[in-house]
């Protein structure tokens, strides 16, 4: 349905791509580290349950589908009918993402993480057919402090997901229709909004207090609602990428990928610091 409502764009490469890596695009528009305030955190995320390691179960108790495999089959539902009703309002359908590192990793390492290997690697494909589609891609990348010790994730694995990213960046910064942020103080974890008529995922308030990857697909959702989580994104996605912007910069370093880098091995160097006391 979906792929027949929208013909192809033509994608333009290289020289005009709003991803670059060189510094001179860079363009300083504040004084002083621009205030990025954090989402609404009154709702904190139950962690213990991804230490538990029993994701597998919990996926079918929770949202009624059998694996994460089902679970994808039920966003590309989704996606249809949003490019469907994105049609009948005369609207170019963009898909925003927010979450750490999920839509662009893999996990090579143990089998308790097996389910949730699967789960990435379909929504990295959708966020890449969606790009090389031509349709708006926007992508806020949380690199959390808790990445390793909270998510049961070893040092092995983090050095594997950093790279993958890196690797994934790389491949989309041929595309003017993909834009990128990064978030480093946000506290919250997946959150998968896909506009313009519905929004795949979160009334996270709830959900993820008790899982925090896996996203609910079986509500109704409200136009107006959906529309203010459209806004509410699109201004933190605004006020981090002048700060991003800015620390690239003041940091001098070369691009996205770069602060990506440099903020990854922080992340690391806290963690084992704090290991040692």
């Amino acid at each position: 349905m979906g792929k027949a409502l929208f013909s192809k764009t033509k994608i333009q490469k290289n020289s005009n791509s709003i991803i670059q890596n060189g510094s001179s695009n860079v363009v300083v528009v504040q004084t002083g580290v621009p205030n990025v305030p954090k989402f609404d955190d009154s709702h904190k995320i139950d962690w213990s349950i991804r230490k538990i390691k029993e994701m597998r179960e919990i996926c079918p108790r929770r949202f009624g589908v059998k694996d994460s495999l089902e679970r994808a089959v039920r966003i590309d539902n989704y996606l249809e009918r949003i490019l469907f009703c994105s049609s009948k309002e005369n609207v170019s359908p963009t898909l925003r993402l927010y979450g750490h590192f999920s839509p662009f990793s893999t996990i090579k390492g143990q089998m308790n993480h097996s389910d949730l290997d699967k789960l990435e690697l379909s929504e990295k494909r959708r966020m890449l057919e969606w790009a090389q589609n031509g349709y708006p891609v926007k992508v806020i990348i949380s690199l959390q402090p808790s990445l390793i010790c909270e998510m049961s994730y070893d040092l092995e694995q983090y050095d594997e997901r950093c790279a993958d990213l890196e690797r994934s960046l790389t491949s989309l910064e041929d595309y003017k229709n993909v834009q990128f942020v990064v978030d480093d103080v946000c506290e919250l974890d997946s959150l998968y909004i896909f506009d313009t008529l519905f929004y795949c995922a979160s009334r996270n308030d709830d959900l993820d207090k008790v899982s925090a990857t896996y996203v609910s697909t079986d509500f109704v959702p409200d136009l107006a609602f959906v529309k203010n989580k459209i806004r509410t994104f699109d201004k933190r996605f605004e006020m981090l990428k002048e700060q991003n912007k800015y620390l690239i910069k003041g940091m001098e370093l070369t691009g996205e990928r770069q602060y990506i880098h440099n903020v990854s091995q922080i992340r690391k160097e806290n963690y084992l610091e704090e290991d040692d006391l």
